[in-house]
């Protein structure tokens, strides 16, 4: 940080004014000047701190983001406030872009930071007011279509906007932490539903990484299990990959806990990930769902059709069952019956809806379910 002070206060000039916010953030401010000379400041600033520096008789390397922004007027009451949101906006899109990068403010990044404040303001309101719902997708066994289990997929009840699905919602619910009580409703809704069935079908609930790191899930899934009374070897948890990768000893030991609860571990999006097979190799996982995108040229390419007899191949051997997600064609459907799938599920099969839509018609033929 002191070098650091000290290479800023070099380059700037005797009118500018150089401070520190806190932590690793610096502030410049410029009299006279204009977006150029801003951004050419920017780019020295960057290239000096990209540097190797000595300290304590050590080599560190470190990398600098930088945003612009500035004042095309004589200043007003108020107008340093607005100065700083803007400056920190165009850090926030370098940061966005890369280590080792500048960006100027743009109009479009307050009507993007306005839009993402009134969506986590509705989603904090949302939490207190119970507006989520869940849909359910079915998922089969490959060969004679026995229904297994549903998956379930959350979705966000907008007084104004509608339903919304994840897409729309998740990354601020995760940013903001709001993914932690949202996602503890989601398995105690999901857990609730499923006791409530006529037959023992297995729930699969999703678990963000957010609430994989921040939660004690197994304290959580434990008094779930308890006050809801169901059978933990019916319950499904899902996690990425992401939600691991950065502490396999940490989650090697919340792995333990929850198989000690009887619950299953299944790994979200095989194959889409850069570490799947290190995972695999370091967690002791139930299941692995195959990631839709290796599905897209199944039962049209040789080369999908060997990628996935692979992957099954690999699960036999290390005794994971193995469900394919996306299915969407017979074509599809013919390939894993013959490479000996375990579960399949798809808009083929069954498209998510509310558990009430399903009726009577648990254990039936997918087809006859209205898929």
């Amino acid at each position: 940080l002191v070098q650091t002070a000290s290479i800023l206060t070099e380059l700037c000039g005797d009118r500018d004014l150089v401070a520190r916010f806190g932590g690793d953030e610096f502030a410049i401010i410029r009299r006279g000047g204009d977006e150029l000379a801003a951004a050419a400041l920017a780019a020295d600033i960057i290239d000096r701190l990209s540097r190797p520096l000595l300290v304590g008789g050590r080599q560190v390397e470190i990398s600098a983001s930088v945003g612009i922004a500035g004042l095309v007027q004589e200043a007003r009451p108020g107008d340093a406030g607005t100065l700083l949101r803007h400056a920190d906006l165009a850090l926030y899109g370098a940061k966005k872009d890369g280590r080792n990068a500048w960006r100027l403010f743009e109009p479009a990044m307050e009507a993007v930071y306005l839009a993402n404040r009134f969506l986590e303001d509705d989603l904090r309101s949302s939490v207190e007011h119970g507006h989520f719902a869940l849909d359910y997708q079915p998922f089969y066994g490959v060969h004679a279509l026995d229904l297994l289990g549903f998956e379930t997929l959350l979705r966000w009840r907008h007084p104004l906007r509608g339903e919304l699905p994840p897409s729309e919602f998740i990354i601020t619910a995760e940013r903001t932490g709001l993914i932690v009580p949202i996602g503890e409703w989601a398995l105690r809704a999901a857990c609730t539903d499923a006791a409530t069935w006529p037959c023992p079908l297995r729930v699969s609930v999703n678990i963000s990484p957010v609430q994989f790191a921040q939660a004690d899930l197994p304290t959580l899934v434990r008094s779930v299990v308890r006050d809801i009374g169901i059978d933990p070897r019916r319950i499904d948890l899902e996690l990425t990959e992401t939600a691991v990768i950065k502490d396999i000893g940490g989650a090697r030991r919340v792995f333990r806990a929850l198989h000690d609860i009887g619950v299953n571990l299944v790994l979200d999006d095989f194959g889409a990930g850069y570490s799947s097979l290190q995972i695999l190799k370091s967690l002791p996982f139930d299941k692995i769902k195959i990631d839709r995108s290796l599905l897209q040229d199944v039962g049209r390419t040789e080369r999908a059709d060997a990628i996935i007899g692979a992957i099954l191949r690999l699960a036999r051997t290390l005794n994971l069952v193995v469900v394919a997600e996306g299915v969407e064609t017979e074509e599809q459907l013919a390939v894993l019956r013959r490479e000996r799938c375990d579960e399949v599920q798809g808009f083929l099969l069954g498209r998510p809806r509310p558990i009430h839509e399903f009726g009577d018609t648990f254990g039936a033929p997918s087809r006859a379910m209205g898929a």
